[in-house]
């Protein structure tokens, strides 16, 4: 929908609040309306009809302020309504987004209604392949009731996809909205100016300029393919129309906050942060970020990163966001490879070799990383992205960042304290399946020497790579003949010899059912007769 308004000069963008019924979305949009217009927030929200206090088409809020390639941006904040009479002005509204935001009522007893909305959010947002995907902030409403969904547990529920973050939120006070939304903006500023760059965001006239416009548009559709505009009630507005006159919506207030989520150009590093160095006598110690002890420390990518310094660009910037408010612990290493650990999951990398002396050459890196990383997509973890910044320290560093997924490793540590050895046994044959999938599949990428418990996570039923791409592993040459084909039944010897003797050792007696399983496994997938056959041998030799 985002578009060049060559008679405004603006940029267009909308921002589409959807969801369950009764999840929150217009306490939102008059959340949204008191941090951005203050005293005029009662006049900016149009809600065109409504009924016992449902939304019926949708609530309008707009914003002008901030530029974007020289142009002033206008956001479009518009809500679908939740009824499930309502699906198909739904699908019109949610077409035309350029970031989504999907307020859930986190009730645990919601859990079926918020994954059934989002399946059909999916639908309806689906963009062709040649487009940059649409990114998905979930406004997780009502966080402050004790039964309320973990953050884990709504992605869990939702697919965990890239291109989503989860923002807890409680509507009613304003709490978290204001940070939901200037995520939403900037994924969707982020999305224009890839469309952008590759020739493909349209210009001309917006064709939509209000929330009136909006209401004619989707009453005339309704009109001429059922013969009538299906309204439930008398149309009216709950609040008066905000004023024509876009300048006089205090725009510096929306420009500070695209500025925030998108154009700012120097990084800024959290003050409190405290982070590991390691001198050049190899000791180490805690530091706050940017001071000086024995080596000084870099920055790592901001959270308001510059236009074209991520790769992939929409999952990039909700990971970078992500990551800006965890704790962080980095360390150079004898190597001088730098590795910063966010939080418990997120884990940096940058080599000596990809820190640069301008900005041009890092860019050029960072295209270069996100082409092999391309290639790999089908091998590789899905929480992952490439970026470049200035890190202070006189030069342009270029980072791969990735998420620690549950490796193969931990679901083996779980599944030899299962209480029922027949379980156990067939997770641990599970495993082992895909430890070789995973050799077999990583051949083609010269990554089969990384193929470990450790660095091994399954997604969508196959093993990914959860570590980092390192250049001296994209180089390595691939053994042919007999020797590659054995390496990989000695590498999973190698990997399983620890879980294997731990089960021989505490269930013995079990030891003749699970040779007998494995012979009758052989039999029935002959293409797993390699794993069936090492792990025979390795129990027998126990």
């Amino acid at each position: 929908m985002a578009i060049l308004d060559d008679e405004s000069k603006a940029v267009v963008l909308r921002v589409v609040y959807a969801g369950p019924p009764m999840s929150g979305k217009t306490a939102t949009l008059r959340a949204l309306a008191q941090h951005l217009l203050g005293t005029r927030a009662e006049r900016a929200v149009f809600s065109p009809d409504e009924a016992h206090g449902r939304t019926l088409f949708f609530d309008w809020l707009e914003y002008s302020g901030g530029l974007f390639q020289g142009r002033k941006i206008r956001s479009q904040i518009v809500s679908v309504p939740g009824q499930g009479a309502l699906v198909e002005r739904r699908r019109l509204l949610l077409s035309s987004a350029d970031a989504v935001v999907f307020v859930v009522d986190a009730h645990a007893e919601q859990r079926a209604a918020i994954a059934s909305f989002f399946a059909e959010l999916r639908e309806f947002t689906a963009r062709p392949q040649d487009e940059p995907p649409l990114g998905v902030i979930v406004q997780a409403n009502k966080m402050d009731l004790p039964d309320a969904l973990s953050v884990e547990a709504l992605r869990e529920l939702l697919g965990d996809g890239s291109n989503m973050t989860v923002v807890p939120t409680v509507a009613m006070e304003g709490k978290g909205v204001r940070e939901a939304f200037v995520q939403a903006v900037g994924i969707g500023l982020a999305r224009a100016k890839e469309l952008f760059d590759s020739g493909r965001l349209k210009s001309g006239k917006a064709d939509i300029e209000s929330g009136e416009d909006l209401l004619r548009r989707m009453t005339a559709l309704e009109e001429a393919r059922f013969g009538h505009a299906r309204v439930l009630g008398a149309q009216r507005s709950v609040v008066d129309r905000a004023q024509r006159d876009r300048e006089e919506l205090a725009p510096g207030r929306l420009s500070a906050i695209v500025q925030e989520a998108f154009g700012r150009t120097e990084a800024q590093p959290a003050p409190d942060r405290r982070v590991e160095c390691i001198d050049g006598n190899g000791a180490t110690g805690q530091l706050a970020a940017g001071a000086r002890a024995g080596r000084a420390v870099p920055r790592l990518p901001s959270r308001n990163p510059n236009a074209g310094s991520l790769w992939p660009t929409i999952a990039g910037r909700i990971i970078v966001h992500e990551i800006s408010d965890l704790t962080v612990d980095i360390e150079q290493k004898a190597d001088l490879s730098w590795h910063a650990q966010c939080g418990e999951k997120w884990q940096l990398l940058c080599l000596p070799q990809q820190s640069f002396d301008n900005e041009a050459h890092a860019r050029n890196e960072l295209l270069r990383m996100a082409r092999r990383h391309a290639e790999m997509k089908s091998v590789l973890s899905e929480h992952r992205c490439i970026a470049y910044n200035d890190s202070g320290l006189g030069d342009w560093k270029v980072w791969q960042i990735a998420r620690r997924d549950k490796t193969l490793g931990e679901a083996l540590d779980t599944a030899l304290r299962l209480p029922e050895a027949e379980a156990a046994a067939t997770e641990l044959f599970r495993i082992a399946c895909l430890l070789w999938a995973a050799m077999r599949r990583f051949r083609e990428f010269g990554l089969e020497h990384v193929a470990t418990l450790r660095t091994i996570a399954v997604h969508l039923g196959s093993p990914v790579y959860t570590g980092f791409v390192e250049l001296q592993e994209l180089d390595v040459d691939i053994t042919g003949g007999i020797e590659a084909q054995t390496q990989p039944a000695a590498r999973l010897r190698g990997e399983l010899s620890a879980a294997v003797r731990s089960f021989a050792a505490s269930r013995a007696q079990e030891l003749p059912r699970l040779l007998h399983q494995l012979g009758s496994l052989k039999g029935q997938k002959p293409e797993l007769a390699p794993v069936t056959e090492t792990l025979t041998a390795m129990f027998i030799g126990h």
